[in-house]
């Protein structure tokens, strides 16, 4: 089974087994709308955004381990300008 996230700004997109779950996070409290459980295993991910020094893209690996803890990853950052 292949897990994919992409998290687009301030929202994330969890893809299992063609079923789409949607979460949103807030940007305020900076804190998951989630829970701890719903991540569990290892995901790649997407990131687009913008940061002080100008836009990025990210992709990457992280293993979570369904209590919110992040437990492996890595990650490559490119600038998309």
């Amino acid at each position: 089974m292949r897990k994919i996230v992409t998290c687009l700004v301030a929202s994330i997109v969890i893809v299992t087994a063609g079923i789409g779950l949607a979460l949103t996070r807030s940007v305020e409290a900076q804190e998951p709308s989630f829970t701890a459980a719903s991540i569990e295993g290892s995901y790649g991910f997407y990131f687009e955004g913008t940061t002080d020094r100008g836009a990025i893209n990210s992709v990457g690996v992280f293993v979570a381990d369904g209590n919110g803890i992040i437990t492996s990853g890595s990650e490559v950052v490119r600038p998309t300008g």
